[in-house]
């Protein structure tokens, strides 16, 4: 059982996550305090947690590797507040929050790759930003409610952290040394 938590530990982590963004979006729709509390914790809360969540296992086999957390954590950071801050445009450009989840996922899973020394495929990489930017379809253009801000969240989550996962569980399958981590 340990095992497989282990080894699934980077995709529970993303589907609890996204869940609970979803649920809090969810809760925005009983009370304008809920609201506001979303507004305040969205603008840094994914951005912290999902970088943290996901990105740094298994990583004895690097030099440097503060360094190289350190350097991820603060672009991830910026990146995701660069598109949330893309997405507050969203009133003069409909949909630039479909282009915000594809572009985020992009150099999110970019800078993972090449700083994290993660092992992706370019086409994979292309179809999960191509889903994360699918995921908000819905709030462009059906409603613009948190709930559907929400619902995009969570498949953006799930999405990355998943790929995550598997990139990290294929990199264990063909890398002996790692499985001591």
């Amino acid at each position: 059982m340990i095992k497989a938590v282990e080894k699934y530990k980077i995709a529970i982590y993303s589907i609890a996550c996204g869940l609970f963004y979803f649920v809090f979006s969810i809760s925005t729709e009983y009370g304008d305090g809920g609201k506001q509390a979303f507004m305040i914790l969205m603008l840094f809360l994914p951005g912290v947690t999902f970088p943290i969540g996901t990105s740094y296992f298994n990583l004895s086999r690097l030099k440097n590797v503060e360094l190289r957390i350190f350097f991820h954590f603060m672009l991830s950071v910026m990146l995701y507040h660069g598109t949330v801050w893309v997405s507050s445009l969203e009133r003069k450009i409909d949909s630039i929050i479909v282009m915000d989840g594809f572009v985020g996922s992009l150099f999110y899973l970019i800078i993972t790759m090449i700083i994290m020394s993660v092992r992706m495929k370019t086409l994979e990489i292309l179809l999960i930003s191509i889903i994360s930017g699918l995921a908000f379809l819905p709030f462009a253009f059906i409603d613009n409610s948190i709930t559907n801000c929400g619902i995009g969240v969570f498949i953006w989550t799930i999405a990355n952290g998943v790929y995550l996962n598997y990139c990290k569980n294929r990199m264990l399958l063909t890398s002996p040394t790692l499985n001591a981590d």
